[in-house]
């Protein structure tokens, strides 16, 4: 390997870890709301400081129970047939999301005072 090689790869190198270290930063604060979306649409804007819940209808009988308690969220009961976002852990920094795709849902953590931490 040549000495421009070794230049080449710790370029790399290095744009991979400012690439890694802008993400922990922006994904480790604390967001202040929860953006609910369905098909496309904002449907919901919850509070984080205020405990809440929220039913999400999908179709004729389906639905989405979202939960707003101390500073997290979550999906407590579900009838999609995987379940993958009932079993997603409570979300609270901004830029984590729960998605239930059957029901075209997604719950993204945002921090409306911080224009960077807008995901959509």
């Amino acid at each position: 390997m040549k000495k421009k090689d070794f230049a080449v790869i710790a370029l790399l190198l290095a744009a991979s870890a400012a690439g890694i270290f802008l993400q922990k930063k922006l994904m480790n604060t604390v967001g202040k709301t929860a953006i609910v979306q369905q098909s496309g649409e904002i449907i919901a804007e919850l509070d984080l400081n205020e405990n809440t819940t929220i039913t999400v209808p999908f179709g004729n009988a389906e639905s989405n129970t979202i939960c707003v308690e101390n500073g997290t969220v979550y999906i407590s009961e579900a009838d999609c047939p995987d379940l993958i976002c009932q079993y997603t852990p409570p979300i609270a920094n901004t830029g984590e999301i729960i998605a239930c795709l059957p029901h075209e849902l997604i719950i993204v953590i945002n921090d409306p005072e911080d224009p960077d931490s807008t995901v959509w």
